[in-house]
């Protein structure tokens, strides 16, 4: 699957809406025990507004989304890695908007989306120019300097959204071991001391997803030494 994008909106009647309190259950249950989801994003202000939005990306073009918490004032959306793709970079995400009116009644809509999981969400993201990403990833200094702010956000944050920048520490040793990162014969106590942070990262590791994706970023950076 490439990308997916299904919205469906609903009405349930005053004497109904205990049904969209089970929807919410639903959400807050795999939010909280799905081991492969790694956000969980709400709004409860009664009122549409424009601070709250979220963007649910589609697909893997960052500029083809649906748009959350612009027409209702509640939404819970959770994000879910897919736990077929081979590659851990995909997720499926959930929404669920509504809004009531003074009799009681509920306007809903319901979002699922499929997206390619963005390379970093701190603000550091990988160059799309394919010389400037090569420029990066042969510089060790520059994909240390990538590693060390995902490997920080990461130590010093606790939330669920950390689970994405263990997928992005993973994508950055993948996209070092396809440019050719740590090559250089004189790169080796540089390389020493990331495959350590590796380590360290691994022994600490708030969850087993988030383990599996470091044991996969150390197996990456032991290709990088391989002659």
């Amino acid at each position: 699957m490439k990308w997916r994008c299904d919205i469906m909106t609903f009405t349930l009647p005053k004497k109904q809406r205990s049904m969209l309190d089970d929807m919410i259950k639903a959400f807050e249950a795999n939010g909280t025990y799905n081991p492969n989801c790694y956000g969980v994003n709400t709004l409860s202000t009664g009122n549409p507004q424009n601070e709250g939005k979220r963007n649910l990306m589609i697909g893997e073009d960052v500029n083809r989304y649906v748009t959350i918490g612009e027409q209702y004032g509640n939404y819970i959306n959770i994000n879910i890695l897919d736990a077929s793709d081979t590659t851990k970079t995909h997720r499926y995400a959930y929404a669920l908007e509504w809004k009531e009116d003074h009799k009681g009644n509920v306007f809903a809509r319901y979002i699922v989306t499929y997206a390619k999981i963005p390379t970093t969400i701190i603000g550091k993201g990988i160059p799309s120019n394919p010389i400037d990403t090569y420029n990066e990833m042969t510089n060790d200094d520059a994909f240390i300097t990538d590693f060390n702010i995902l490997k920080d956000y990461y130590f010093n944050h606790q939330t669920k959204l950390t689970a994405v920048t263990a997928v992005s520490i993973y994508n950055l040793c993948k996209m070092g071991v396809e440019y050719g990162a740590f090559r250089r014969p004189d790169s080796t106590e540089k390389w020493e001391k990331v495959m350590a942070d590796i380590d360290s990262l691994i022994e600490i590791a708030k969850n087993e997803a988030d383990r599996n994706y470091f044991q996969r970023a150390r197996d990456l950076l032991m290709k990088m030494k391989k002659k």
